[in-house]
């Protein structure tokens, strides 16, 4: 007998020594992380500054789109005006108030005080007409800038939307919301709490497996922050010890607070809603100091499962919840039945109407690895400004929401074909919209990024530029039966349409992407030269010399192609494409930043020009005639593209000041039926009717070169 009880003395203190040394090592981890910021600096990207300037530049209607856009909040007119405040002002009262100043026929009047509290006044005249003044005193001033929009921000990599809040901020009502129903014993116990141990004990043997962990607030805030959400045995152990010590080094207020910034509370679109007071902007609009009752409840609601108590898509679970939480609120005497009553009977929030600014998940991606890519020092966070356009973007999402079933419902083998587009703007070599796939959710893969594709006729251009080295446009060629032997074979290209036109002009032979002519040239000219100048306009991997590489069997990414061609809308001159402008540390300290110019001069100009100027006619005469039923396609380079297993389908079109790229087909690389003009052409024309359908710029054309008339055609020749 005393054996047995030697024995277990033993067993005993060795568990209690084991136990006491792991506590001491988790007291040291607890002591090196607690020693570091809690919270790991984000990089947050944002949309190019908007910057208004004095005229006609900036409507009424869309200035109140921005202030909104931008988070500013309307107040009434006998309201001061905080920082991110702004009033529309009878125009009597601006009208007196200027009346020393300017003599302005008003129509409307509006006032705001932006983050910097800087106050302005802008006034639009009956004509539209805008003018600006600063200040109390009214002086007037020619532009205004309006700070940076998030976009979004990205935490050790993952993509979030996280807004801290400090204790104080955060309503009464909301905080008793949260202890009521995750931890009502929150102020009494020391980071772990017996008697929810118990209730969770009991639940566990009654369900048979391990349902419940019994956690108190602290107990989350370590799961969150210190562990992983994993249900084992020995992870639970841990995150009571670490509870237990946490409250000896945090006090109630410092762990309640950091608990409020770190609980995950849904997901909007690709990123996580971390923390109560991006939950509030998220679901609410609103900022947290401005929650009532019903919505606190709700907030409260969410954390147990953000999914199942979404109020968007689980209007009865949520409302169940909500009533819950109320329920507990009252049982604990913090409300009152009335208030109860009263906050049961609120609507919950309605399904908020897509921003102005969408998401762009698709662009951050490119935009994080090109930041990674720069090897910038992460420790103290980064923010990045990028040339997403905003407008841009919301029309390329609506063209490609308003086409890509058109396109999917032409043939049975195109109905599951995705869309990958970026556009371009030139002078800056900067993406300024671009999607991926046609759905986030549905479609996450980045096929701008990552989908090699061949590229079909595409490649044309490239082959003619080799050629106006020395031929014209308007000189001749025979399309005609023409074997090609290589390497001991013979290869016999066809047209499209399997028939030979005879004597045809350069022009016609492009822009009509006739693939015998283009193979005739590759021959006379050299696969080597061909390659030479893709990688002269851009191109960085690998490309198999064979004569099927004149009609594109070389397999590329949409960006690859964007590159490409933006060194031939810039008339030779290459520099890489970026969708970073300007990153800084958040002392504001420049770390890196894409100044303007630093191209360099890859493909001769005037031979460049008169390949540009021959594509105009593609539009007119060739391959891109339906773009005139999206469009005005003045001014309109472009070139279709299509693979003769019609497994892809391109279109490249662009202006004098942007360049944009769509490709479609499907994902398992199986044929569609579809060709450049009948897949990509039409949703490259809805993206680009929704961004401008008219008036577009003429290419910048280089010295030394002049216009000529040839066969009733306009060309861009060398002097």
């Amino acid at each position: 007998m005393k054996k047995w009880i030697f024995l277990a003395i033993g067993a005993t203190t060795f568990l209690i020594v084991a136990l006491g040394i792991w506590t001491l090592s988790l007291n040291s981890e607890l002591d090196q992380r607690l020693s570091k910021e809690w919270f790991a600096p984000p990089v947050e990207f944002f949309y190019p500054s908007i910057q208004w300037r004095q005229g006609h530049s900036i409507g009424f209607s869309q200035a109140l789109e921005e202030l909104n856009a931008h988070s500013y909040r309307q107040r009434y007119p006998q309201e001061p005006l905080a920082a991110k405040d702004y009033v529309l002002l009878p125009t009597e009262q601006c009208q007196d108030e200027l009346i020393d100043i300017a003599r302005i026929q008003m129509e409307s009047c509006l006032r705001f005080r932006s983050s910097a509290r800087i106050l302005f006044t802008v006034v639009w005249s009956d004509s539209g007409e805008s003018f600006f003044f600063q200040g109390s005193g009214l002086q007037p001033i020619s532009t205004i800038s309006l700070d940076p929009l998030l976009i979004g921000e990205f935490q050790s990599g993952r993509p979030l939307k996280s807004l801290k809040v400090s204790l104080p901020e955060v309503p009464l009502k909301c905080l008793q919301a949260v202890t009521a129903i995750e931890d009502d014993e929150f102020l009494k116990h020391r980071g772990v709490s017996p008697s929810g141990i118990a209730r969770a004990i009991v639940r566990n043997i009654l369900a048979g497996r391990f349902a419940q962990g019994g956690s108190t607030i602290t107990q989350q805030l370590v799961k969150n922050y210190f562990l992983t959400h994993r249900k084992t045995l020995k992870r639970k152990l841990t995150e009571q010890i670490l509870s237990v010590l946490l409250e000896t080094k945090l006090n109630k207020d410092q762990i309640l607070e950091k608990y409020l910034n770190v609980i995950y509370m849904g997901q909007d679109g690709p990123y996580q809603v971390i923390g109560m007071g991006s939950a509030s902007n998220y679901y609410f609009g609103k900022s947290i100091s401005d929650l009532d009752l019903s919505d606190c409840a709700l907030l409260a609601a969410l954390i147990n499962n953000p999914g199942k108590y979404n109020p968007f898509r689980n209007p009865e679970n949520a409302t169940r919840r909500r009533e819950l939480v109320l329920a507990k609120m009252t049982e604990l005497q913090w409300i009152s039945e009335d208030e109860k009553k009263s906050a049961e009977e609120m609507p919950l929030p309605a399904v908020r109407e897509q921003n102005t600014e969408p998401a762009a998940p698709y662009f951050l991606e490119l935009a994080y690895k090109e930041l990674v890519e720069l090897q910038l020092p992460e420790e103290r966070g980064f923010k990045v400004f990028t040339s997403l356009s905003p407008t841009e973007q919301v029309a390329m999402e609506k063209g490609v929401q308003e086409q890509l079933p058109n396109v999917r419902a032409r043939k049975k083998s195109a109905e599951n074909v995705e869309v990958a587009a970026l556009r371009i703007h030139l002078p800056s070599y900067h993406i300024t919209s671009m999607m991926g796939g046609s759905n986030f959710k549905t479609a996450p893969y980045n096929r701008v990024l990552n989908a090699q594709r061949q590229i079909g006729s595409t490649v044309k251009p490239f082959i003619y530029w080799q050629a106006f080295q020395t031929l014209n446009p308007w000189d001749k060629i025979v399309d005609e039966k023409f074997t090609w032997k290589f390497d001991g074979k013979d290869w016999a290209p066809q047209n499209y349409e399997r028939n030979f036109r005879g004597e045809v002009f350069l022009f016609e032979a492009l822009t009509q992407s006739l693939n015998v002519p283009a193979v005739k040239l590759a021959q006379q000219i050299g696969l080597e030269k061909i390659r030479d100048t893709l990688f002269a306009a851009g191109l960085t991997r690998e490309v198999s010399l064979l004569p099927s590489l004149a009609l594109g069997a070389v397999e590329i990414t949409p960006i690859e192609m964007a590159q490409m061609y933006s060194t031939l809308g810039n008339m030779g001159q290459y520099k890489k494409l970026s969708a970073l402008i300007r990153v800084e540390d958040f002392d504001g300290k420049v770390l890196y930043e894409n100044s303007p110019g630093g191209s360099e001069p890859r493909l001769e100009p005037a031979t460049t020009a008169t390949l540009i100027s021959t594509l105009k006619l593609s539009p007119e005469i060739g391959t891109a005639q339906s773009l005139k039923y999206f469009i005005t396609p003045e001014n309109i380079a472009g070139k279709t593209g299509t693979t003769n297993d019609l497994k892809d389908a391109w279109f490249v079109g662009m202006s004098g000041d942007h360049l944009m790229v769509v490709w479609v087909g499907r994902d398992d690389n199986l044929p569609t039926g579809l060709t450049g003009a009948s897949g990509a052409l039409p949703i490259w024309g809805a993206i680009q009717k929704n961004i401008q359908s008219q008036g577009f710029s003429d290419f910048h054309w280089p010295p030394q070169t002049e216009k000529v008339e040839h066969e009733g055609h306009v060309f861009v020749v060398s002097e």
